[in-house]
């Protein structure tokens, strides 16, 4: 089955989260990435600790002219995450969320990212428990009406 292009973007953010595991990043979430996870909603045990959410919100599309679609689109990535220096640890994993989304546009899947806002909290339950939020804007072109085709065109 084809994938549309926005489809194709979110698979590499998940792969991207993947790779977040101990010794290379602070965290080992990445072996347990949910896609579109409502961590309010449908909140994580202990036992289901380090994870990783993500989801793709609000989107628009706008004309970028010469036939072709600018899709607008808000990513959420959250991590949650326990230790015993958990204030720290949430800082690292804020570091490690830009490092591993942001350092080459998503293999060059879009042509705009960047993160719009962070957010750590810290509390302790029978142990100490950080939740790491990172909030990115990104874009990207496809062919207009053709959500299938990415169009890479100049900016």
């Amino acid at each position: 089955m084809a994938k549309t292009h926005r489809q194709v973007v979110i698979d590499e953010v998940a792969r991207r989260l993947a790779l977040l595991v101990a010794p290379a990043y602070s965290t080992s979430a990445g072996r347990s990435v949910h896609d579109s996870r409502d961590p309010l909603g449908e909140p994580f045990d202990e036992k289901e600790l380090p994870a990783c959410w993500f989801r793709d919100t609000n989107a628009e599309i706008g004309d970028a002219g010469a036939g072709v679609d600018e899709h607008s689109l808000n990513l959420e990535i959250g991590i949650h995450d326990f230790g015993d220096r958990a204030p720290e640890i949430g800082r690292l994993i804020e570091g490690d969320l830009l490092k591993v989304i942001g350092s080459d546009k998503l293999g060059g899947l879009v042509h705009y990212l960047r993160p719009t806002g962070t957010a750590i909290e810290v509390k302790r339950e029978t142990r100490w428990m950080v939740g790491v939020r990172v909030t990115f804007d990104l874009k990207f072109r496809t062919k207009a009406f053709d959500p299938y085709t990415f169009h890479a065109g100049p900016e």
